[in-house]
């Protein structure tokens, strides 16, 4: 008669010890490699004597994050510019993996997150984005007049966008941003952000992924754009079909939304070579950066908050 094996308890212990230590040498920062480095840190909550502006439009930050950024990023955008906006919303997956050992029901109840299924992951972005607006536009209609996409690394002025968008109508579609062109398609950058109307948002939701679908992949008509992960490529191409337009975010031939790190723009020699052969902004101007700055992408969490005093605590 063949006896069944025991596990050994032991053993099974250290299996999970090896897996936990796996996922901590995944999940935080390695000091070795970079000196400022600062690793995971609390959120700090500092009330600047400066306030935000909360007249004018209201604005819906929807925030694109994962389970594994909740306590490296998501709140940190939160205890900074995030808190700043009339509405803030993460959007983030509902499958957690080992990274749910972690995430506590009071973190995430302290984050305004709504997790979707079906959106883990690069490859599924673009899923995430129509997910996340078909949601908010069902759920949230009534409490924005323009929603602006974010990633859990940009950073926001949001008075300077309330300004830029104080002059737009909510009922105009239109959708604003960094204006760049790849594989034939105009586009907004995503990782400094790009911003929808309300009139966009619904004609997104209601005719681009409702109907005959004309914004889910693959794209029926026009130069098409093959299944491809970038959220932004593929809202640009969605705007295209139902003919929403596409407003550059120049003020007076200057950038006010920027694709990459601000030294990355404001010094022309470390500009990136991908983002000029891309970018349809600032040209022919050596000075890129606009003194009326939105945002920026690729902003560690450190940097949020020194970003957050020069704006609003440094005199």
């Amino acid at each position: 008669m063949q006896m069944s094996r025991r596990v050994n308890p032991s053993h099974l212990l250290n299996i999970l010890l090896l897996l936990l230590l796996l996922f901590l040498l995944f999940l935080l920062p390695n000091h070795s490699k970079d000196a400022e480095d600062y690793g995971l840190f609390p959120p700090v909550y500092t009330d600047y004597s400066t306030q935000t502006n909360t007249t004018g439009h209201r604005l819906l930050c929807m925030v694109l994050t994962t389970p594994a950024n909740y306590l490296t990023k998501a709140v940190h955008v939160q205890a900074t510019w995030g808190r700043r906006c009339d509405t803030l919303l993460f959007i983030s997956s509902s499958e957690r993996g080992l990274v749910s050992w972690f995430i506590t029901p009071d973190i995430v109840s302290d984050l305004p997150v709504l997790e979707l299924a079906g959106v883990l992951g690069r490859e599924h972005l673009w899923d995430k984005v129509k997910l996340g607006l078909s949601t908010i536009w069902r759920d949230y209609s009534s409490q924005f007049d323009f929603l602006i996409k974010a990633d859990d690394d940009t950073f926001l002025i949001v008075d300077n966008l309330k300004h830029l968008l104080s002059e737009l109508s909510p009922s105009d579609p239109l959708i604003l941003g960094h204006h760049q062109e790849d594989r034939g398609v105009a586009y907004l950058s995503g990782g400094p952000g790009y911003v929808l109307s309300h009139a966009a948002v619904r004609e997104i939701v209601e005719v681009g992924l409702g109907g005959d679908l004309p914004c889910h992949l693959p794209h029926p008509v026009g130069q098409e754009v093959q299944v491809y992960p970038n959220e932004d490529l593929q809202m640009g191409k969605c705007a295209s079909l139902l003919h929403i337009p596409v407003q550059s975010s120049e003020v007076q031939g200057q950038s006010t939304f920027l694709p990459f790190l601000l030294p990355r723009h404001l010094v022309p020699g470390l500009t990136v070579k991908w983002w000029l052969d891309r970018t349809k902004e600032c040209q022919q101007v050596v000075s890129c950066v606009s003194p009326a700055l939105v945002s920026m992408h690729y902003v560690r969490p450190e940097m949020m908050y020194v970003y957050d005093y020069f704006v609003y605590g440094f005199r």
